[in-house]
């Protein structure tokens, strides 16, 4: 039976179940998920006093299946409807967290605010952070610091030890959420994920951050989606090619006087019959080096040089023989499914799951896109 529980933000410590009406939620990889709850004032709610036990950004609401946590994250919004006496709750996840976490060093903790002299990454002594090691160390070591400024129920991979270097300056006031989505999004750029656990009995809960080698995958599944009289797996397929891209520019270059363009062109697309795609971004304002920036552009063709094709599998959570089926997904997970569908084939479709998504039914879906390979 799955229940809706609240957890302190800054310990973790369990204070209470939530008796919820209904419930959804979806989790991504390295990206942030979401958690909705709606809760009707009945005999179960009365003297709870709501209000002040689900205060945003204080309390975490988290779906708990057994000893498992299904998807949890911190109160951001309320709405309470007098007439329905009805109470709608919306929760982001860890990530969100660290949006409201800049990447400032530890130097910086009581820094009173006033001018600072310097400009383009020239700062005064104690407002950069230089960091090394694999860009998974990196992604672990901005979490880290950002752990000393404030304390959070995250616990951290221990460092691998590399070659790579990225310098971060306080005064560009970046967040730390955004700083991992840029290290992810780079080639060979690690996917993350923070997974919530229940510790002590329950008793607590810990978001544990996962770090892909780049990839995130924590185990492959093999399902079978060929019997339609009584499925376990239901598939579904949406393409959308509106992002494809074979030539892309990244501008960055801190300076009034100086702009730094990166590109990346790969001509496969047109030695093929595609007409010239390009695209131009300019996101990474920050950033200075034309290697970081190429490195941008190039991941850029690389991800987006195919159209986007998401195959959501809708699985049964508890297969006919009462073991776990879709509970065991997690977002990065591998998928064989075997099938055969008159649009997509009969073969074995290797898919990797991007997000997994649920509410208080008996089915999970997972949005995947397909593995180059099954075998990997």
């Amino acid at each position: 039976m799955d229940v809706v529980t609240i957890f302190d933000t800054v310990s973790g410590h369990r204070l209470g179940r939530l008796p919820a009406q209904s419930w959804k939620w979806s989790r991504k990889v390295s990206r942030s998920g979401s958690l909705e709850v709606t809760v009707r004032l009945t005999q179960d709610i009365v003297g709870l006093d709501l209000r002040e036990r689900t205060r945003p950004w204080r309390t975490v609401l988290a779906v708990v299946s057994g000893n498992r946590i299904l998807a949890a994250g911190p109160i951001y919004k309320r709405s309470w409807d007098a007439d329905s006496e009805e109470l709608s709750i919306s929760c982001g996840d860890c990530l969100d967290l660290l949006k409201r976490r800049l990447v400032l060093p530890v130097a910086q903790r009581s820094y009173p605010g006033g001018e600072i002299q310097g400009s383009d990454g020239k700062w005064p002594l104690g407002w950069s952070i230089n960091l090394t090691g694999t860009l998974s160390d990196i992604a672990a070591s901005l979490v880290r610091i950002s752990l000393i400024h404030g304390r959070l129920p995250i616990v951290l991979p221990s460092p691998v030890g590399g070659s790579n270097e990225r310098n971060y300056h306080g005064p560009d006031l970046a967040t730390v959420a955004s700083r991992l989505q840029d290290l992810s999004e780079v080639i060979s750029g690690p996917e993350f994920l923070f997974q919530p656990r229940l510790v002590n009995g329950g008793d607590r809960m810990e978001w544990h951050m996962l770090i892909g080698d780049p990839e995130l995958m924590l185990a492959e599944h093999t399902w079978d989606a060929r019997n339609r009289r009584h499925p376990m797996v239901k598939l579904s397929v949406e393409e959308d090619a509106s992002d494809m891209v074979s030539d892309a520019w990244e501008r960055g270059g801190n300076q009034e006087d100086l702009t730094v363009l990166g590109r990346y062109h790969d001509p496969w697309l047109e030695e093929a019959g595609w007409p010239l795609l390009q695209s131009a971004g300019t996101s990474h304002s920050s950033a200075s080096e034309l290697t970081t920036l190429t490195a941008y552009a190039k991941a850029a063709t690389v991800q987006r040089s195919h159209s986007t094709e998401v195959v959501s599998l809708k699985v049964r959570r508890i297969d006919e023989g009462g073991y776990l089926l879709g509970d065991t997904v997690t977002p990065g997970d591998h998928v064989l499914l075997r099938m055969a569908d008159p649009y997509m084939g009969n073969n074995l479709l290797g898919l990797k799951v991007l997000e997994t998504s649920g509410d208080k039914g008996d089915w999970i879906t997972c949005a995947c896109r397909e593995l180059i390979d099954p075998d990997i």
